[in-house]
């Protein structure tokens, strides 16, 4: 199964829609998200019927009869299945963040708002976020404190794969980059993945953070006591809310 693993708030849904686009592949979203039923009612509760290895191995059976793979978060299994998953993969996307720091406070946003992609917007953005509540600057540098560190655990277990198994992308340096190169990289990313290159009219919604990303630094100066989570939690390690 083809295996697009990434943390919160890294463009995993937007790369997920991409790959949704090619008429050659059929991926879950999230079948192991604790909301995953409230979504998509009409599936089996995946998540409720792992327990241990083999168990886990029976869910991602039923979703390999009809799916060619699945779209999962770092944190929606417990270590020691997310390393069961990632080493039975066949083709592993691994897509991460830089700033961590963006991603924690965009994920606590989030879930305050109840907004997670731009596309399911009902309103404009600035009703969805006229009453986000003040974050604790002690709680946010502890998430992105432990973020970071999965994420290298998640690393080390990536890296005893065979190569030629894993495709690892950074959000910056794909979401941020020239169109050209932007399409590079998709290229490389369906040679990976064994089928025929796309062009597609709604690939550039996808690739661009200013048609489908929610948080800007416009957005995080809205937040309250915004400079001072950035003043105390930012750092050039695990970046920044906006440059100062």
């Amino acid at each position: 199964y083809i295996l697009l693993f990434a943390h919160p708030r890294s463009g995993s849904s937007n790369l997920y829609q991409i790959l949704q686009l090619h008429p050659q592949l059929n991926n879950l979203e999230e079948p192991f998200n604790e909301n995953f039923v409230h979504w998509q009612p009409e599936n089996q509760d995946y998540l409720a019927a792992i327990r241990d290895e083999a168990s886990l191995m029976q869910q991602l059976a039923c979703i390999g009869a009809d799916y060619d793979g699945l779209k999962v978060l770092n944190y929606q299994l417990p270590d020691r299945l997310t390393a069961v998953l990632l080493q039975n993969a066949s083709h592993v996307l691994f897509l991460r963040r830089q700033n961590l720091l963006q991603s924690v406070v965009s994920n606590l946003i989030a879930l305050q708002t109840k907004l997670w992609k731009k596309w399911e917007m009902t309103h404009d953005l600035a009703t969805h976020y006229a009453n986000l509540q003040p974050l604790d600057p002690d709680d946010v540098q502890q998430r992105v404190q432990e973020m970071a560190t999965h994420l290298t655990w998640c690393e080390r277990v990536v890296e005893q794969l065979e190569q030629d198994r894993v495709f690892k992308l950074i959000y910056e340096q794909f979401y941020f980059a020239e169109e050209a190169a932007q399409l590079a990289i998709l290229n490389d990313i369906w040679q990976f993945l064994g089928v025929a290159p796309l062009q597609h009219p709604d690939l550039s919604y996808y690739l661009r953070p200013s048609q489908s990303k929610l948080n800007s630094a416009d957005t995080y100066l809205q937040f309250p006591i915004a400079l001072e989570l950035n003043e105390r939690c930012g750092c050039d390690e695990t970046g920044w809310l906006f440059s100062a």
